[in-house]
């Protein structure tokens, strides 16, 4: 035990995280190994590292003996990307900074491509593998964040002020931790590599081997738990991170929403401190003008936020679990991850929801004749959706499996559904001219119409099901990579346009049609 003019010191830094992080982090710490109290400033350490302290055990154990590795020779990082398979150089220009977006899918671009001054904060190393253009994803539904493919393309970013590193991820928010690809050691690249990068930029990333778990990050020397990363931006329960500063929430004044959004009660809108446009206008007009007033649940934590005596909002641990704005016209909504009980959208002709985890709510009520309704890389829950007169539908990278009925208009201006595996619905498309279903599973389908006369029907990397098609008067299709082994034909025009398909496949399909 150490200790300091017969003062136990272990005991008052037990005290000190006790009250700070509560009785049972501080006990784990206790019964696990005593001597991590020891560790200078330990409360400082982890001030922001939540209420358990098992996670980060391993990490908290390192403390107790921190050193960092010199390696007897310092390597050129470049060098030593090259002997890893990479073609690597480094980013000092935007145009350098941007030049890997081309490898990139649609819709999961680096929040990097979109910010103009990335390089002058951050050093920046851009690697592509040398097989990276030969690479397809092994698993459309669920990728893993280590594949070939998602690390065929990385792009290794520390922090010019020092105390910070990330590694992101060709696959971008597809997966889980993007962020922190090889957990954002790059010696798990090439051993020697944090030692190559930490010379040659003369700045000090990481200070001990054990990686922390996911949800947490260093700032500096400071574990930081978090909920979710979104644009760089690292939040907490009432706090957020950014360019590796910690920002304390004013929970008097203020409610963090979950997603980047913090809700200022005094004047009463919300601030987005991510940089990442969303239009939450909707949120500020429900409380404009009405009579505000707050509650807070002791026993569950519960902060809900009313308007004329009506709940709009309810927030639990720096998420907003419950949403009501039946009345709004426009709703945006992007990483929110804990919502539950009923959302209204009944009346709004817009709806954009991104990265949207639904699957806990009860019932999500939309507008049949939205304008435009765009869903991507969200999770939605078990119950019918009527899109029956939406004019534009965009369904990308999304979960529908626990949909039980979901109706489009068949005579809608657009939809594109992509990376999306089909519940056991009917689907009518027969009066859409331009249809997108790349990479859609459809062999649970009961039935799907598509229109035979429309502009272009893209059937990129589908599986399609068992039935006929006639396309017999489309005047675009796109084939490229689909699976037609259940279909029972698919009826084309020979004049026209065909994509991923000969002139000779096309007249066996016509001619395969007819015969069944």
């Amino acid at each position: 035990m150490f200790c300091v003019n017969n003062i136990d010191v272990s005991k008052s830094m037990y005290d000190i995280i006790k009250r700070q992080n509560g009785e049972r982090f501080a006990k784990a710490i206790r019964n696990y190994d005593n001597g991590i109290f020891d560790v200078p400033n330990l409360d400082y350490i982890v001030r922001y590292a939540g209420r358990d302290a098992e996670p980060i055990m391993q990490y908290l154990l390192s403390l107790k003996d921190v050193h960092i590795t010199q390696m007897s020779r310092h390597y050129d990082p470049i060098a030593l990307l090259q002997a890893a398979g990479y073609d690597a150089y480094i980013a000092d220009t935007l145009e350098k900074q941007n030049a890997i977006s081309k490898y990139f899918a649609a819709g999961e671009a680096l929040c990097t491509f979109r910010d103009a001054t990335r390089f002058e904060r951050y050093h920046i190393i851009n690697a592509v593998h040398r097989d990276a253009a030969k690479l397809r994803r092994s698993d459309f539904v669920n990728p893993q964040r280590e594949d070939a493919y998602g690390t065929s393309v990385i792009s290794i970013q520390i922090l010019k002020q020092g105390g910070f590193i990330s590694i992101k991820n060709r696959y971008n928010h597809t997966v889980d931790s993007c962020d922190n690809t090889f957990n954002s050691n790059p010696d798990n690249i090439i051993m020697g590599l944090s030692d190559a990068l930490r010379n040659y930029f003369g700045v000090d990333f990481s200070t001990v081997r054990t990686d922390l778990p996911r949800g947490y990050t260093l700032v500096g020397d400071r574990i930081c738990q978090y909920l979710q990363e979104v644009n760089n931006v690292y939040l907490g329960t009432n706090y957020y991170i950014s360019d590796g500063f910690i920002h304390d929430v004013n929970t008097q004044h203020e409610v963090m929403l979950g997603g980047g959004l913090i809700f200022d009660i005094v004047n009463r809108r919300t601030v987005n401190v991510t940089d990442l446009f969303m239009d939450v206008s909707f949120l500020d007009d429900a409380f404009r003008n009405r009579a505000f007033q707050q509650t807070k649940d002791r026993q569950t934590g519960v902060r809900t936020l009313m308007a004329d005596g009506r709940p709009v909002l309810s927030v639990r641990n720096g998420e907003m679990t419950h949403i009501d704005v039946p009345n709004a016209d426009s709703v945006t909504l992007s990483y929110m991850q804990r919502l539950s009980g009923t959302l209204d959208f009944s009346h709004a002709t817009f709806v954009e929801l991104s990265y949207i985890d639904t699957t806990h709510i009860n019932d999500i009520k939309m507008n049949p004749n939205a304008n435009a309704i765009k869903i991507t890389h969200s999770a939605l829950p078990a119950c019918a959706y009527d899109f029956s007169g939406v004019k534009t539908l965009i369904l990308n990278n999304s979960d529908i499996s626990r949909v039980t009925e979901f109706k489009t208009n068949p005579n809608a201006a657009q939809i594109v559904i992509s990376n999306v595996t089909f519940p056991p619905c009917d689907f009518d498309f027969s009066g859409v001219d331009i249809l997108g279903l790349p990479n859609c599973d459809l062999r649970n389908v009961r039935s799907i119409k598509f229109n035979p006369n429309g502009y272009r029907i893209n059937l990129r990397g589908a599986k399609l099901p068992a039935q006929k098609f006639d396309l017999s008067g489309v005047k675009d299709v796109i084939l490229d990579g689909a699976d037609t082994t259940l279909t029972l034909g698919i009826n084309l025009n020979p004049n026209s346009m065909y994509t991923g398909i000969t002139p000779t496949a096309a007249q066996r399909m016509i001619r395969q049609y007819h015969e069944r």
